[in-house]
């Protein structure tokens, strides 16, 4: 049996002070943290997982519950402690949420291994059905250009009402005008 000496001791104590540390300042800066259980996940799909969100600004980090449990405690996740069952993984989203969660549920989808539990988005928490649901609404961009597009379109529909009686008008002048000309 392998004797732990206290330079070990020590030595695993500083270790997991500074990936409780490392973890609170990456809940800090997300938009979002969300929670997945990566049981039966390979270690080529986990690999592949990661690949993919690293192109969206996120990342994800395995780590023991009691450490996580550590680092969410009295922050503005503390939400998700109740979730830390099981192997637990966490994605950070460091810029768009909503993508860090699309890519999540794509993958979920793909591997089957994979399952969210719970997350919070922009200061709100989910569970993982609420998850799903975030992650099929379209982008913000569209919509933002929907909401633009409905915004607009009773303006637009005013202008072409006020005009069309000028335009009216207009037209009937130029015919007059050309009928007149050819008389």
């Amino acid at each position: 049996m392998r004797q732990h000496t206290p330079d070990l001791r020590k030595a695993q104590y500083v270790r997991k002070a500074q990936q409780v540390t490392d973890l609170k300042g990456k809940l800090g800066r997300a938009s979002a943290s969300v929670l997945i259980e990566y049981r039966g996940m390979t270690v080529a799909e986990t690999t592949e997982l990661r690949s993919r969100l690293r192109k969206i600004d996120a990342e994800m980090e395995v780590a023991k519950n009691t450490l996580i449990k550590r680092a969410v405690q009295g922050s503005a996740v503390s939400a998700l402690e109740p979730h830390l069952e099981g192997p637990t993984a966490v994605v950070f989203a460091f810029s768009d949420a909503l993508a860090a969660v699309k890519t999540v549920n794509d993958y979920m989808r793909e591997s089957r291994h994979l399952l969210m539990k719970a997350g919070v988005v922009e200061g709100r928490s989910y569970n993982s059905d609420q998850l799903v649901a975030i992650a099929r609404m379209p982008p913000r961009d569209q919509i933002y250009s929907a909401l633009v597009g409905a915004l607009q379109a009773p303006a637009a529909n005013l202008v072409g009402m006020l005009q069309a009686p000028m335009a009216q008008l207009v037209f009937t002048l130029q015919a007059v005008a050309e009928k007149g000309q050819a008389a």
